[in-house]
């Protein structure tokens, strides 16, 4: 895992598609304003990959990768197949979360789905028997 302490805050495109449809229909009211979208989950990358993996029925061994080694790897993100490129690489130096006085989803009157309302539906797909699986 590359920076698995690195923090996300997962939002549901449904969800970031509502505000955007809110924000084009009053632009008097939303005009000219930067909002910051996610949804109510933070987790790290490590917790995700685990998450994911718990979810689709999954046991991989992961490894957390020195920063060192991960940027050698991203140096090579130009390359088909590719695991990680650069910018995704720099992207992952910095906690991806909203920030506390940022205006985000409750100003389109919107509850973002946690990420248990949404995500266990399409990983389903992963798991060995697909929805045929009593758990995960």
């Amino acid at each position: 895992v590359v920076r698995g302490g690195a923090r996300f805050q997962p939002v549901y495109v449904g969800d970031v598609a509502r505000a955007v449809v809110a924000a084009l229909a009053e632009p008097g009211q939303f005009g000219g304003q930067t909002f910051e979208l996610g949804g109510p989950d933070i987790v790290t990358m490590r917790g995700l990959i685990d998450w994911i993996a718990a979810q689709s029925g999954q046991s991989p061994v992961v490894v957390d990768l020195p920063d060192a080694m991960s940027a050698m790897i991203a140096a090579f993100g130009f390359l088909p197949g590719a695991p990680i490129t650069r910018d995704q690489w720099k992207m992952l130096q910095h906690d991806n979360i909203v920030a506390p006085d940022a205006a985000g989803m409750a100003a389109f009157g919107i509850v973002p789905a946690p990420m248990d309302a949404i995500a266990p539906g399409w990983l389903v797909q992963y798991r060995r028997n697909g929805r045929f699986t009593a758990t995960a």
